[in-house]
Parts: C-alpha cells; sequence; structure tokens
C-alpha cells in the first residue's frame, strides 16, 4: 500500500471510530496518531520505585481492578496542565487504582513537581524509561487504561473524561 493510502486508511479509521477493545468504542477526541500505532502494545508487568522507595509491583494489581497509568516528565509543560482532569478522573472514578510513572528523571525532580502541582497519582519512578518503552509511550503526557481483564482498554495523550470499569 502506498503511503498516501497508508495515511488515508489511517483517518478514516479516526472518522468512524477506532476500538482497542471490541466491547470499548473510543470517540475521536480520546485518540492520539500514538493509539493507532501501538494499539497491540501488550500489558507487561513491571516492579518500579515509589517515592518512599517501597516497590510497585504491577502484577499485584492485574485483574483485580482498573488500572490508570500516566506517564508524565517534570519538565513536560502539558503533563502540568492535565493535572485538573487527572483529578476529575480519579473523583468520578474512585474505585481505579491511579499510578503516575515518572519517566527518565532523577526522584528529586518527580517530588518537586508532586509537592508543586499536588500531583493526585500515586507515583513511582522510571528513571531508564524501561516500562514507557515496554509501553511504547513515544510521547509525555500519556495515559494507559488497563482493564480488569488485563487488556489495554484506553490509550491517549490526555485521560479521557470517563471509562467504563471492566
Amino acid at each position: 500500500m502506498s503511503k498516501g493510502l497508508s495515511l488515508l486508511a489511517a483517518f478514516a479509521s479516526l472518522a468512524i471510530g477506532y476500538t482497542t477493545n471490541r466491547s470499548q468504542v473510543l470517540s475521536f477526541s480520546q485518540l492520539s496518531l500514538g493509539s493507532i500505532a501501538n494499539a497491540e502494545v501488550a500489558v507487561t508487568p513491571f516492579v518500579l520505585k515509589s517515592l518512599d522507595g517501597k516497590d510497585f509491583n504491577l502484577a499485584d494489581s492485574l485483574g483485580k481492578k482498573t488500572i490508570v497509568l500516566n506517564f508524565w516528565a517534570a519538565w513536560c509543560t502539558t503533563c502540568e496542565e492535565e493535572i485538573p482532569e487527572l483529578k476529575a478522573l480519579k473523583n468520578k472514578h474512585p474505585e481505579f487504582l491511579y499510578v503516575g510513572i515518572n519517566s527518565g528523571e532523577k526522584d528529586s525532580k518527580a517530588r518537586r513537581f508532586v509537592e508543586k502541582n499536588n500531583y493526585p497519582y500515586f507515583v513511582v519512578l522510571d528513571p531508564e524509561k524501561t516500562t514507557a518503552n515496554s509501553y511504547k509511550v513515544v510521547g509525555l503526557p500519556t495515559t494507559i487504561i488497563i482493564g480488569k481483564n488485563k487488556n489495554i482498554i484506553f490509550r491517549g495523550s490526555r485521560p479521557p473524561e470517563t471509562i467504563s470499569n471492566k
């Protein structure tokens, strides 16, 4: 397929709606071009250190509740701008597990960002971007939501306003 036809097919997918999980159709406003390119990303368990130095193991929560992963960095102005949206999602769905993954920074920068902005999620550190790379995060911020079915049910550059609890 030519490059032009590939691009046309990608935009056509956006126009009619794109599904990362057959039971969850995402609207145009919820998608980023990265979602199309990375729709086949597998849920990969990881262990990362929290700001208080304790291990967080994603595998301990998979399948038990819906999990919201928010990849961010202190230098990212859009990451700071999205905080009200992150708080709104957490207020709307307090039953979910929320994990903020600081990508590529030292804990001191992450800690300052969290304190300055009252960042609303439990924070873990991914200083080498190992987890970000395994989830094919190519830009920040990126929000990924993993359903109880252990599949990615949302992926975008901003969090959705709401999501079904699967």
